[in-house]
């Protein structure tokens, strides 16, 4: 954004070295554009004219403002002009472009800030802060009750998304029949789980709950939980954990790291844009169809579900740093 921009520039006049970290989840730019692309065309007036040419109205107007924030003004204020290709106007925001080094939390999140263009010697892994301080995340959180009679299913509702779409022709799937899949998707798991108790778990941006909670009125065995209630709780002694579509949150993510045993869902029925994010995440089942969700729950209703073990920790490399003390240090030195 603009203001980061002067910042930096002015840090590095006065001698600093500059540091982005990852703030979450990260996804390709490439495909995060084709998305927010494709949702202000769908919002643009008039709603008569063919969405391609809606497409490329919004990347013109991108355009317009990419000149105007990157260009027009900082001539006007007596600066040089930012290049390159990093732009938040233009939705090619990659995060590190313009830093010294860039923070990653992962291997998998290397990979995709390499892929964005992210020079080889920017890059720093510094491990999630849950997997360098276990045991006082344990202290925090929620534990697992030993003598836990009932058998339950947490099942994640995600925030309220205006629109989606598909990744094969770009055609709407709007919030309407979004939540038809919803509730065909939660009888499925009902079916699939009798006898379980179901928690569904609403994101806590959701705008109107009681309204949502009207979907799943008729599903039985179900109890709709506060969206501010942390789901933490609900998850510690879940016996499944599963996301709706879309499925992009932190959630399953964090779930994974914190109860690698258990069994854990990523929905992605409609095959839509952003919704294979889970797609080869290690600890996390990634299902695009009906059938294949049914079988997976059947199997966990049975015991007979084997989780995948994740991958040992590989050892350090010369890029990854145990704490945040010692990437410092290198950075510094």
């Amino acid at each position: 954004y603009p203001f980061e921009l002067y910042l930096i520039r002015t840090a590095k006049a006065a001698g600093a070295f500059t540091i982005t970290i990852q703030p979450g989840m990260a996804a390709k730019s490439s495909i995060m554009k084709r998305w927010l692309n494709a949702e202000a065309a769908y919002g643009l007036p008039p709603k008569f004219l063919p969405f391609s040419l809606r497409l490329y109205l919004v990347h013109i107007k991108k355009i317009i403002q990419h000149i105007i924030f990157y260009y027009v003004l900082p001539l006007l204020s007596g600066f040089l002009p930012f290049t390159g290709k990093t732009s938040f106007a233009l939705e090619t925001a990659v995060a590190g472009e313009r830093a010294d080094y860039q923070v990653v939390l992962s291997e998998r999140d290397y990979k995709t800030h390499l892929d964005d263009g992210i020079l080889k010697k920017k890059l720093l892994i510094l491990a999630h802060p849950y997997l360098r301080n276990k045991k006082i995340f344990n202290l925090l959180s929620p534990t697992r009750k030993s003598n836990k009679k009932e058998r339950s299913v947490t099942v994640m509702v995600p925030s309220d998304i205006k629109v989606g779409f598909r990744r094969k022709d770009f055609s709407p799937i709007p919030m309407v029949q979004r939540k038809k899949e919803w509730r065909d998707l939660l009888n499925v798991i009902r079916k699939s789980l009798p006898g379980w108790k179901i928690y569904l778990k609403p994101h806590p941006s959701t705008k109107n709950p009681s309204e949502l909670q009207g979907i799943f009125i008729k599903v039985l065995n179900t109890v709709f939980l506060d969206p501010q209630t942390p789901a933490e709780t609900y998850m510690a002694n879940a016996d499944a954990i599963i996301e709706l579509p879309l499925s992009i949150s932190t959630t399953l993510f964090t779930a994974s790291l914190r109860w690698p045993t258990t069994p854990i869902i990523s929905i992605d029925t409609e095959g839509e844009l952003l919704g294979d994010y889970y797609k080869d995440f290690s600890g996390i089942d990634y299902v695009t169809n009906r059938i294949d969700l049914e079988e997976k729950l059947k199997l966990i209703a049975s015991g007979g579900y084997k989780k995948e073990p994740a991958p040992a920790t590989s050892r350090l490399t010369g890029e990854e740093f145990k704490n945040t003390i010692d990437l410092i240090q290198h950075v510094t030195s």
